[in-house]
């Protein structure tokens, strides 16, 4: 069995921190610490359990980066390809268009949202973005990829990243996710929230404390819009963990540094990758829920927290510090 660090140290952290303290009394979260046949899970506040399904909001990104890995290992496109002649078929003139690649590590270009600001503050954001708006938006704007490459976050990339995957493979995106991801880990309850079908998840609580409205998708779906619950996410951590598993090809794609970062670290495909070295990790908030994921592949070891409750910023400083804290208590006392 894997060493972790000792229950009470990761209670202590838990119990002790900001997301703690930040909790609405309606809420709950979950926090713990994987290893390959190891978990230490500690409960917050109520309502909330390891079978307990939430918004993953951002972190989302991470499997839809996955499929594209997937997509590449099965020479359906490459990291270089064009969005033009993938989701079009024809070669728009002029600067070249953005690649998968700059897509998958926010350096496309595309603005955060490519929403009217009224949607941005709306209670439900997306639900009614379509895919045939989507593909019509790129068709109008026809971005061309930036003279001088940067790291600008987007949801939008995202969106038309999704697209890719699905045009690549001529699949939709939750059956590729359910295929060629979430079948081989052993996710049983990560799902999508569509539009067009039922609420998946408990209730969830904005910063404030006030109850929120579910967020629901269409075309934005692979950018955010993954429900799932701390066992399912254990089951993908241990597969992350898994070096000879059925996506581990993909996954060591995904985490390969891609961009670096003015603040230290690299993007890689989907994944943060601190400036330390055998990590990676991802966040996801929406105005109900907030969630993280990160592993240290050398300790063997993954973190995860979720939350149903919009407070994004405490969820990630609690993930930031159980990666912290892993690293230090597993290191190796001779060596320091």
């Amino acid at each position: 069995m894997t060493a972790t660090a000792p229950p009470k140290t990761i209670e202590e952290t838990v119990q002790t921190s900001r997301l703690a303290r930040k909790l609405s009394p309606a809420a709950g979260a979950i926090a713990g610490v994987i290893g390959p046949d190891s978990v230490d899970v500690v409960s917050l506040g109520t309502g909330v359990d390891a079978g307990t399904p939430m918004e993953i909001g951002s972190l989302t990104k991470v499997f839809t980066a996955l499929l594209i890995a997937e997509a590449v290992r099965r020479n359906e496109l490459q990291l270089s390809s064009r969005i033009d002649e993938l989701l079009f078929g024809q070669h728009w003139s002029g600067p070249a268009a953005i690649s998968v690649e700059e897509l998958a590590t926010h350096t496309s270009g595309l603005p955060r949202l490519g929403l009217p600001l009224w949607k941005v503050f709306s209670d439900d954001p997306y639900r009614s973005e379509s895919c045939d708006g989507l593909m019509a938006y790129l068709q109008r704007k026809r971005p061309r990829s930036p003279v001088t490459r940067k790291h600008l976050y987007s949801n939008l990339g995202y969106a038309v990243l999704g697209a890719v995957a699905e045009k690549a493979a001529a699949r939709p995106y939750a059956e590729l996710l359910e295929e060629r991801l979430f079948r081989l880990l052993g996710l049983e309850n990560t799902r999508v929230q569509f539009a067009s079908g039922p609420d998946l998840v408990v209730p969830g609580y904005r910063a404030s404390g006030r109850s929120t409205a579910l967020w629901h998708w269409d075309a934005y779906a692979p950018c955010g819009g993954l429900v799932s619950t701390f066992d399912d996410l254990a089951m993908a951590v241990r597969g992350f963990l898994d070096g000879g598993g059925p996506i581990a090809e993909a996954l060591d794609l995904t985490t390969q540094p891609r961009f670096a970062l003015e603040a230290g670290g690299h993007v890689g495909l989907g994944w943060m990758l601190p400036a330390a070295g055998n990590s990676f990790w991802h966040n996801g908030g929406t105005h109900g829920y907030s969630s993280f994921l990160g592993v240290n592949s050398k300790q063997s070891l993954g973190v995860i927290v979720l939350a149903n409750q919009g407070i994004a910023q405490a969820t990630t400083e609690l993930g930031t510090e159980l990666m912290c804290l892993i690293r230090c208590e597993t290191r190796n006392p001779a060596t320091g």
